[in-house]
């Protein structure tokens, strides 16, 4: 016959190894396997808890930079993201702290400007546009006895301290 079966009663595969056995050989296996996998899931799972704690805002936290030499680069980028998040999040503030600042001082800058610029004999307009920054530009129509005075004054520089020199001389110069 084109078959060749093993005779009645000899055991065929593994058949001849007794089931218990067969078992605690499949756990013997498994255990360096098991180890294996814990020894490079707990650094990850280490690493997804600190991106838990990156997303709840608390950038001061740390990713452990240890196990499998795979994930310590890891580790030691997400701690310089976090870093560099944080350091963002300090210029971010400062930046929009000063842009407040700025605004508020063009909007004292172009409120001391003269409303009334009637001066008779004369036909004059005046416009100021802030630039990005504020700056020293001044200019004022001064009523006097024989007529208006026209002052323009521009102060060296820019930004807040050039602002504040020109509004104390606008103060002084009206006080006069």
């Amino acid at each position: 016959m084109g078959v060749n079966a093993p005779p009645i009663g000899v055991p065929t595969g593994m058949d001849w190894i007794p089931s218990g056995t067969r078992r605690g050989a499949v756990l013997v296996a498994a255990a360096p396997v098991w180890g294996i996998a814990r020894r490079i899931s707990r650094p990850v799972d280490a690493l997804v808890e600190f991106t838990r704690s990156i997303a709840e805002g608390r950038l001061d936290a740390r990713a452990p930079v240890e196990g499998p030499v795979e994930v310590r680069p890891l580790g030691a980028a997400m701690n310089r993201m976090a870093g560099e998040l944080a350091a963002s999040r300090v210029q971010l503030a400062a930046t929009e702290r000063l842009e407040r600042e700025l605004e508020i001082a063009r909007k004292i800058q172009t409120s001391i400007l003269p409303r009334d610029r009637a001066a008779p004999g004369l036909e004059l307009d005046a416009r100021m546009q802030p630039a990005s920054e504020v700056g020293g530009d001044y200019y004022d129509i001064l009523p006097v006895a024989d007529g208006r005075w026209l002052g323009i004054g521009d102060v060296a520089g820019h930004g807040l301290t050039a602002g504040l020199v020109m509004l104390m001389v606008q103060s002084l110069i009206v006080v006069l």
